[in-house]
């Protein structure tokens, strides 16, 4: 992305995932733009069902309680993502530098 810098003139789609978004991504910019943000992540609910009992030992190894069959419900990140182009500036030059830790930088410029 660092090569893109001072050649956009507004927000653009960044995508890394090897999934189709199946949804309007039209709403997804106007959310962006209409929100001021500096990157926009999107989402997915996602919910992981385990057949079995959970066991939650204590700390000496014995048997605290059993969860039957829990349910876990997350938002993980797709890969897809909306971003102003001033964010490009904070990308260090000739590194490694991965979308989270980019986010990780605007969060604490914008906190």
């Amino acid at each position: 992305m660092k090569l893109l810098k001072n050649k956009l003139n507004g927000p653009f789609f960044v995508s890394n995932c090897d999934i189709i978004i199946e949804a309007d991504y039209a709403d997804i910019f106007r959310f962006h733009t209409k929100n001021s943000y500096d990157i926009t992540l999107v989402a997915s609910a996602r919910q992981f069902n385990i057949p079995y009992g959970i066991c939650d030992l204590n700390g000496n190894g014995s048997l605290k309680m059993i969860q039957e069959k829990p349910e876990y419900n997350f938002l993980v990140n797709t890969g897809f993502y909306v971003l102003n182009p001033g964010v490009i500036d904070l990308i260090p030059d000739n590194q490694l530098f991965h979308i989270t830790h980019l986010i990780d930088k605007v969060k604490k410029i914008t906190a």
